[in-house]
C-alpha cells in the first residue's frame, strides 16, 4: 500500500516526507521489500512531476532491473 501525498502543497515538503518514509522502510523492511520499492516509485513520480529528471533517474537506479525498465 502506497502513501499518497497531494501534490497541491509544496513539493519540497512532499519530498521530505517521501524520503523519510523510504529511509524507515529501507532500514526496517530492507531494500527489496515491495513497500520499500513503492517508496522509491513515489519519489520517482514526485521528481518527474517536479520536472527533475536527474533526481528521478537516481531513484530509478535503486529499483531492481525489471522494475527500472517500466515507466
Amino acid at each position: 500500500m502506497g502513501i499518497s501525498i497531494p501534490l497541491a502543497g509544496p513539493l519540497d515538503e512532499a519530498e521530505l516526507l517521501y524520503r523519510k518514509v523510504w529511509r524507515i522502510r529501507h532500514r526496517v523492511l530492507g531494500e527489496k521489500h515491495p513497500d520499500t520499492q513503492e517508496s522509491v516509485k513515489n519519489l520517482i513520480d514526485l521528481y518527474e512531476d517536479w520536472k527533475k529528471p536527474g533526481e528521478a533517474n537516481k531513484w530509478r537506479a535503486k529499483l531492481p532491473q525489471t522494475e527500472a525498465v517500466e515507466e
